[in-house]
This record gives C-alpha cells, sequence and structure tokens, in this order.
C-alpha cells in the first residue's frame, strides 16, 4: 500500500482498525474491504505458485530448502494447543514489525526513506521465523503445486489461521490502537 498502493492484508491489519477506532468508515465496509484483502492475496499466492511452478525447473537444493520452510512452519502442529498459540503470537509479532514499517515508511519522503523500513522490518522477521499468513500460503502453494505432498488442511488449521488472527492481533493491538490512543482519540487528528 506504501508504494504501489496495492491492498496487502498486513497493512489492512493496521488501517482497518485504525478506521474503525478514527469512527471515519462504517463496521461493514471495513470488514469487507479486510476480507477481499485477505481473499486478495490468498488468491496472488496461488497464483504465484502456479506460475512458479509451471514455468520453473527447480534443483533437489530448492526442494529441500522449500520442504525445510515448510517443515518448519508446520512444525506447529507437533505441540498441539501450545504450538498453535505460539503461531498466532509469531503472527502477532511479524504484523507489528510489518505495521511499523508500513507506518515509518508512508512518513519517508523519498523512495530509499519508504523502502529502508520495510526492507527492514521484512527482513527481520524473516530472519526470526515470524508468521505471515499470506507468505506462508505462498510457500505452501508453492510446496503443494511443486510435490503435491502437502496437507493443505494442517497448512491451514496449524498455520494459516493461528498466523492470520495473530496478524490481525498484532495490527490493531501493537500497532494501530497504541497509534490511535497517543494521536488520535478525541481530537481531530489522522493516523
Amino acid at each position: 500500500m506504501v508504494l504501489s498502493e496495492a491492498a496487502l492484508f498486513t497493512e489492512a491489519n493496521v488501517v482497518m482498525p485504525a478506521a474503525l477506532l478514527s469512527s471515519e468508515s462504517e463496521a461493514r465496509r471495513v470488514f469487507r474491504f479486510w476480507s477481499l484483502a485477505l481473499a486478495g492475496n490468498i488468491m496472488g499466492a496461488i497464483l504465484f505458485g502456479l506460475v512458479a511452478t509451471r514455468v520453473g525447473h527447480y534443483s533437489a537444493e530448492y526442494t529441500g530448502l522449500l520442504e525445510s520452510i515448510v517443515d518448519f512452519k508446520l512444525s506447529f502442529r507437533e505441540r498441539g494447543a501450545e504450538g498453535w498459540f505460539e503461531a498466532l503470537l509469531l503472527g502477532a509479532a511479524a504484523n507489528w514489525l510489518v505495521g511499523m514499517a508500513a507506518f515509518f515508511a508512508t512518513m519517508g519522503r523519498t523512495i530509499f526513506g519508504k523502502y529502508i523500513p520495510v526492507l527492514l522490518a521484512v527482513s527481520t522477521f524473516v530472519a526470526a521465523g515470524l508468521q505471515h499468513a499470506p507468505a506462508n500460503f505462498g510457500y505452501f502453494s508453492l510446496s503443494f503445486l511443486e510435490e503435491g505432498q502437502l496437507d493443505l488442511g494442517d497448512a491451514v488449521i496449524w498455520n494459516l489461521i493461528p498466523a492470520g488472527l495473530g496478524n490481525v492481533v498484532g495490527g490493531t493491538f501493537l500497532v494501530a490502537l497504541p497509534f490511535w490512543y497517543v494521536w488520535g482519540r478525541g481530537s481531530a487528528r489522522r493516523f
């Protein structure tokens, strides 16, 4: 959204709660946009997976790396409810980082001023193993379409749902709500 004005689920998790808190939008329209952003991001991940697996010829090294990433993202199921909650918390942390990057990128005056916070935040959440539902769906679609051995039900239950809910929690409670509390409540200021 910062540079391309695309509707990304991650940023919608900050912007939509902010709109609700500011009473600028009716709830039905906010939740409709939020749902469309999520659906669009999932469809984009599937389309990316289809294109990449149909035109690419990947080495065993690549498929091994993809398998290890997917195995890590599905490892939460091994710990049951504790693992599910961990995926939720890792999703919240991921959306906190990316939400802050988006917020700081809006303050940038140049392309580099917008790009650097996004690069740092995304690099940090990937390196830390944090969970981002649409990005994870991209990995799952590559794995599912490339090898056809991924149990999509396990991916949805043990990663996409808790990570997606965590993304919403992180964007709402770690970015939008604190900024609204400091700058938005009871004043004409906007995010």
